[in-house]
């Protein structure tokens, strides 16, 4: 006999009311049959979800592996300098001749810079950065004076390269790409370095922009000064072969101590520092402060009275 639900019965064989044997063995099959496809669903969720996280920790560890590569490049970066640096800056003397020094590793502390006697030819220091408006102005304002006191013998003038404004161009980091472009020539031909720093300002871009292209700049260098050898150059420039020790020599320079008696770090560009003296541009006029820290006689006529 079928019940409603089509279980078959036989009422015969009852005697407390409870199914027959052949139905309790049904009804546990159905239940082992039931829990065992939960358990297979279970095992499947639980491969699923172990493959998707085992994917996620193998792709988070590779992101944090690349990162972490890019952070200790960025931060520690390798190799050798330019050479003809050895203060972290190049060195032009009388005839705009540069001061001649082997390259050095990256991350080599600068050499000190003693500060001159009072007798002895006035040493000039210049941090500057090629897409800061200041230090384009400072250019302006100083280059023939400059000039004038390097070519008569008067003075030394160290200039500086840094990248502090990389971040307000837009990620280009033309500081970095202007100053490796100029680092380009302090190692190959530093002669050309002092014509080429007055071109690398002359050429500004507006601040806040991406700036020259890498074309650009190496056009820039090559015009600025008759080379021996412009292709080297411009193979160097199209490199960046000194962009690692533009960002090591920056982050000295800004960390501190500098090379130079009374000046701690650089705190802002242009910095200008005179036989150790930081010059305030809110005092005075450069030739101002030149002629009083090194004397005005001394001044007048070892710049031939420039003013």
């Amino acid at each position: 006999m079928l019940d409603d639900d089509g279980t078959r019965h036989d009422h015969g064989a009852q005697t407390d009311g409870r199914p027959d044997a052949r139905s309790d063995a049904r009804a546990a099959a159905r239940i082992k049959a039931e829990e065992g496809r939960r358990r297979a669903r279970r095992r499947e969720r639980a491969t699923v979800a172990l493959v998707k996280g085992g994917s996620a920790v193998v792709a988070l560890a590779l992101v944090t592996t690349v990162a972490a590569v890019l952070v200790a490049s960025a931060s520690s970066p390798t190799g050798s300098g330019p050479a003809n640096t050895a203060a972290d800056g190049v060195r032009i003397g009388t005839g705009l001749v540069a001061e001649r020094s082997p390259a050095r590793a990256v991350d080599a502390e600068p050499d000190a810079s003693p500060t001159p006697g009072a007798s002895d030819v006035a040493d000039i220091a210049v941090y500057v950065d090629y897409h800061c408006p200041g230090c384009a102005q400072f250019e302006l304002d100083n280059a023939d004076y400059l000039t004038g006191l390097v070519e008569s013998g008067a003075a030394t003038v160290q200039i500086h390269p840094l990248s502090v404004t990389d971040r307000s161009s837009l990620g280009s980091r033309y500081a970095t790409r202007a100053a490796a472009s100029a680092a380009c020539v302090a190692d190959l031909e530093p002669d050309g370095f002092w014509a080429v720093n007055q071109a690398l300002f002359a050429a500004q871009p507006d601040p806040g922009s991406r700036g020259h292209s890498i074309e650009g700049l190496a056009r820039i260098v090559d015009e600025a000064h008759p080379f021996d050898d412009p292709s080297a150059i411009a193979e160097c420039v199209a490199d960046q072969r000194f962009a690692g020790w533009v960002t090591a020599a920056t982050s000295r320079a800004l960390a501190g101590p500098l090379p130079y008696d009374s000046v701690e770090a650089v705190t802002s560009t242009p910095t200008a520092i005179v036989n150790g003296e930081l010059f305030d541009p809110e005092v005075q006029s450069f030739p101002e402060f030149v002629a009083s820290t090194l004397g005005e006689a001394y001044a007048a006529e070892t710049a031939g009275g420039v003013r």
